[in-house]
């Protein structure tokens, strides 16, 4: 069993670290049209401020790229918490349970 428990924790942290430097959510700049959140009132308040760049219509644009600017920083920053918690989790894991000690 323990054995086992050894290669869970190192086969874990081996898929935690690909999935991240696979597909990486933080750093890649200002976020886009690619983002899901908010996609439609976005897309709906880009397009009629393309139309007609009234001062409504751009403090419209710009009030929904504050909107998605401040949701990417809290899901950036939740997901980092979650990850270092995990690795955490994994590096006390492995230090107490990962090496077999043998007494001599």
């Amino acid at each position: 069993m323990n054995k086992l428990l050894r290669v869970f924790i190192v086969l874990a942290l081996l898929a935690q670290l690909s999935v991240w430097l696979i597909c990486p959510r933080v750093g890649h700049g200002a976020p886009s049209f690619d983002e899901r959140y908010r996609g439609t009132e976005r897309a709906q308040a880009y397009f009629h401020w393309l139309d007609e760049p009234s001062p409504t219509n751009t403090a419209r644009w710009e009030d929904e790229m504050n909107v998605l600017h401040s949701h990417v920083r809290v899901r950036d920053s939740a997901l980092f918490v979650l990850v270092a918690a995990f690795d955490a989790a994994m590096v006390f894991l492995f230090w107490n349970y990962g090496a077999a000690k043998t007494v001599r």
